[in-house]
């Protein structure tokens, strides 16, 4: 197939869609990831030529319960000279569709490199991955243990969810509920950074009941929060900060105070004191404040 883009819809559903997810489909060639698009596209098999570029589809798929949902698909290349472009395609993606060839054990190695590479890019932190082991209709085949192990998938970072899929796309079996489970790993890590973002911002703590496992911790810095705000705004709220967790934790070898400490410095050359609070939250987002 070409490769340019397209407005047709999957037959798959005909019914409206209310959320649409980016995914990016890497693999080596001719793993099959474009026969996939295809197949889900029309919902039959297509006969393909190598990708030179990229493919892209926007495509409804209907999962359990008939809920619509409509996958934005990018068919990157797989040649080893567009390897390096893989990266591009990944920023802002909500997932990672990595196909791999079931039968091909001679390269399923380098497939391992290229999955452990793209999921280690700091950009790709958290982002859901379905690994796709294709061609299962062929009697050589690799089992699913035997593709795990291969690809070393205990090996992946501990902030990647994944899920491996046995398919077979020249007739979809095993598509659809691939699909389904790199939706619901998308839906629960939109979930989980959706919290993190409101708890990492201190004015949060102000307007929301504390629920975290992690009160104590939210104690204190509800507490700083407070006392920055009680004084004066010429003066850096930072020191504020690490008096407040010195009052709060009376242990100046506290892991979070240290980053406190170490940060500071630069923050006060980067930054004009203002308000206390706007002051605050700049100097968290500097520190990429954890609990």
């Amino acid at each position: 197939m070409g490769n340019g883009l397209s407005d047709q819809t999957s037959i798959l559903s005909s019914l409206p869609s209310f959320q649409s997810f980016h995914i990016v489909m890497l693999g080596l060639y001719c793993a099959g990831k474009t026969t996939v698009l295809y197949r889900l596209q029309f919902n039959e098999f297509v006969n393909t030529v190598p990708t030179k570029a990229f493919n892209t589809e926007k495509i409804k798929v209907n999962l359990r319960n008939s809920k619509t949902v409509t996958f934005h698909f990018w068919d990157v290349g797989g040649q080893e000279k567009l390897m390096p472009l893989w990266k591009s395609y990944t920023r802002c993606t909500d997932g990672i569709l990595f196909l791999v060839d079931s039968v091909d054990t001679e390269r399923m190695e380098e497939a391992k490199t290229e999955l452990h590479k793209i999921t280690r890019l700091s950009e790709n932190q958290g982002v859901p991955v379905l690994i796709v082991a294709n061609k299962q209709d062929l009697g050589n085949s690799l089992s699913l243990s035997e593709i795990e192990k291969l690809l070393a998938m205990g090996e992946l970072s501990s902030s990647t969810p994944w899920h491996l899929q046995l398919t077979c796309a020249i007739i979809g079996d095993g598509l659809k509920e691939g699909l389904e489970k790199l939706h619901d790993m998308i839906i629960k890590e939109k979930s989980v950074s959706k919290k993190k973002k409101k708890v990492d911002n201190p004015a949060y703590l102000q307007r929301n009941p504390l629920k975290s496992k992690h009160k104590a911790e939210y104690n204190s810095m509800h507490s700083m929060f407070l006392e920055c705000q009680r004084y004066n705004t010429k003066v850096p709220c930072t020191q504020f900060i690490v008096s407040g967790y010195q009052k709060q934790n009376n242990n100046n070898n506290n892991k979070n105070l240290q980053r406190i400490l170490k940060g500071q410095k630069q923050f006060e050359e980067t930054q004009q004191a203002s308000e206390p609070d706007s002051d605050m939250t700049e100097m968290l987002e500097l520190l990429d404040w954890k609990f």
